[in-house]
């Protein structure tokens, strides 16, 4: 790119890199899928507009990668609603940096009869990674809390006592399974959207999909609507006629995220705390 991202640049570099490798590149080139960045979808300057310039009279498919899109819909969320999450996740992963601390909490499993694994690698901007992040923390979340409870020396006092809250937290725990158990459901979707036989009609379908895997959580099955443009409409956000009841939701979401755990909280201030938190997340 040298000193310049422009959309007249990348095209630049899409000829000398891309089309001159052979003509049948450019011959079979449908679409391009991108971040939505002005250097990329603007039809004047950006790449966008220069394809289209080159490829007149051709069909050419312009998509703002649904990737990327779901991945700033999850940290959007996250980051209004659910940044002690977040905070976690970041906190723990920053942590485990040092290879010393590793090496501690694979001691702690091998004592401890747990089997010896460490965190995935966490980055923030690959779109499977948070999910397969909080996987992993949910799998060894047991010794993260022996760990905690006894750290190798040098570790922040203020920084162990944040984590071990956390992890201490039962509550705070089944929020963490919650995110996890929905971003699996995005990552299966996001899966798709990355294979190679992936066909352009397939990409409206699988959208549709996980909007209504998500939608059906909340919303009564019934009032799902068949045209997804009508979730845009605010009046179904505080209105019972579409959402399922307080009862109805937790039910639904113990059977279809496999939350179990939900199941055993007798506290009903602690259920509707909890309840009122992935209500606001789904929607």
């Amino acid at each position: 790119m040298a000193e310049t991202s422009s959309g007249e640049t990348i095209f630049n570099a899409i000829e000398e890199k891309l089309f001159a490798l052979d003509t049948k590149i450019k011959n079979n080139l449908i679409g391009l899928a991108h971040d939505h960045g002005s250097n990329l979808s603007g039809h004047k300057k950006g790449l966008v507009g220069r394809i289209q310039q080159e490829f007149k009279g051709k069909t050419f498919f312009n998509i703002e990668d649904p990737c990327h899109s779901l991945d700033l819909a999850v940290y959007a969320t996250l980051e209004e609603l659910e940044d002690k999450v977040l905070e976690f996740v970041q906190k723990v992963h920053f942590h485990f940096l040092s290879s010393q601390r590793k090496a501690y909490l694979s001691k702690i499993q091998k004592e401890e009869g747990l089997q010896i694994i460490g965190l995935k690698r966490y980055v923030e901007t690959r779109w499977l990674s948070l999910g397969i992040s909080l996987q992993r923390l949910l799998q060894i979340w047991p010794s993260l809390v022996k760990y905690m409870e006894n750290p190798p020396l040098l570790v922040n006092e203020n920084h162990k006592k944040k984590l071990l809250t956390y992890l201490k937290d039962n509550n705070f725990k089944l929020r963490v399974m919650f995110i996890s158990k929905v971003l699996d459901k995005i990552n299966r979707t996001n899966i798709e959207f990355q294979r190679q036989n992936l066909e352009i009609d397939q990409l409206p379908i699988l959208i549709n999909k996980i909007v209504k895997e998500i939608a059906d959580l909340i919303i009564q099955a019934s009032k799902v609507p068949n045209n997804l443009s009508e979730l845009n409409d605010s009046e179904w956000n505080d209105n019972y006629e579409f959402l399922r009841d307080d009862d109805s939701l937790f039910t639904h979401l113990a059977r279809e995220l496999d939350l179990s755990p939900l199941l055993q909280l007798n506290d009903p201030e602690v259920k509707r705390e909890l309840l009122k938190g992935f209500r606001n997340t789904l929607q």
